[in-house]
């Protein structure tokens, strides 16, 4: 077990994967009654390899099933192993998952966030004259 890991040394580590895993549970939505989006999420799509995720709220807007990532149901260890070994199994499938979350990526930078939100605030002000 590699243990933690500064920020800046991680990019290597999501890089030699295959796979990015988002740990497929539910315990966040059962115990808190709502669950986060990890920011892991927006460097694994930057990785541009397949990823692993729960079908949870937090992971839909970014994650699409069999677009950019392979979603099960939470805590469903069967369906996650069977999803593992179908991008296993299929490189071709699991390379159209990567090259599509990368591509995916490239709208979620800092600068496509301020250009978009830089749009939104110059309709909403033209809208308003």
């Amino acid at each position: 077990m590699l243990g933690w890991v500064t920020p800046n040394k991680v990019p290597p580590y999501l890089y030699a994967a295959d796979v990015l895993i988002i740990p497929p549970t539910g315990k966040p939505l059962r115990e808190h009654h709502r669950t986060v989006l990890p920011i892991k999420v927006f460097n694994y799509l930057a990785a541009g390899r397949a990823i692993l995720a729960p079908d949870l709220p937090d992971t839909a807007e970014l994650l699409h099933h069999g677009v950019n990532c392979m979603r099960v149901p939470a805590d469903d260890v069967d369906a996650a192993a069977e999803a593992l070994h179908r991008l296993a199994d299929d490189p071709l499938f699991a390379g159209s998952l990567a090259e599509r979350a990368r591509e995916d990526a490239r709208g979620y930078t800092w600068e496509e966030r301020a250009r978009k939100l830089k749009a939104f605030m110059e309709e909403r002000l033209a809208a308003s004259k």
